[in-house]
């Protein structure tokens, strides 16, 4: 049976852009970006081509999404339900929106339609490092009603804290929930 990946965190875009462009290196994959403006399109990248460059021709648009493959893609499709169901294999990384004031979460999973072994094992691998490079544990904050709850499994970088202590807000991938990285976890009584 193949286990699904799906691992929502917070990143900063240059941390996730570092970490896309480190599997690049290390591993043989196959690379596309999703566009979902003006209208659905799919970009197939080279391994010759400087991803980070890329990467930063998506600065500014609010969905990013960065898509690996063992095997070719299959391009000429009319929405993103028809790509991920003709490239059951792939594993997305989308980049969560980041302005001036807001980082919002990102979120690294896999398609429903995967079904392959060689696939699997390739993305665990991918997701054990992104958990190497993040730390466990947030409280998510409603605005509205000051109501707090502490998620243990919520991860978070480096660069997440230091934006938060700078004053952006943290927030989920949508919605107005806030998430706090600097406050300490609940005690156990």
């Amino acid at each position: 049976m193949v286990k699904h990946i799906n691992l929502q965190f917070h990143s900063t875009s240059k941390e996730s852009k570092e970490f896309i462009s480190k599997i690049c290196q290390k591993l043989d994959v196959n690379i596309a970006i999703l566009r979902f403006v003006p209208e659905f399109s799919v970009q197939e990248i080279t391994v010759d081509h400087d991803i980070l460059k890329e990467l930063k021709s998506l600065d500014g648009l609010k969905y990013r999404s960065i898509v690996f493959n063992l095997k070719s893609f299959v391009v000429d499709v009319e929405s993103q339900k028809e790509f991920y169901e003709l490239n059951p294999q792939a594993l997305t990384f989308e980049i969560g929106e980041e302005s001036k004031d807001v980082i919002r979460e990102s979120w690294l999973h896999t398609s429903i339609y995967m079904d392959d072994i060689d696939s699997q094992k390739c993305w665990q691998k991918i997701a054990r490092e992104l958990k190497k490079i993040s730390t466990c544990g947030a409280w998510a904050m409603n605005p509205k009603t000051n109501g707090r709850h502490f998620y243990k499994n919520h991860r978070y970088t480096e660069g997440i804290k230091a934006a938060q202590k700078k004053g952006l807000k943290i927030l989920p991938s949508a919605g107005i929930i806030e998430h706090d990285f600097l406050s300490p976890p609940p005690t156990k009584d």
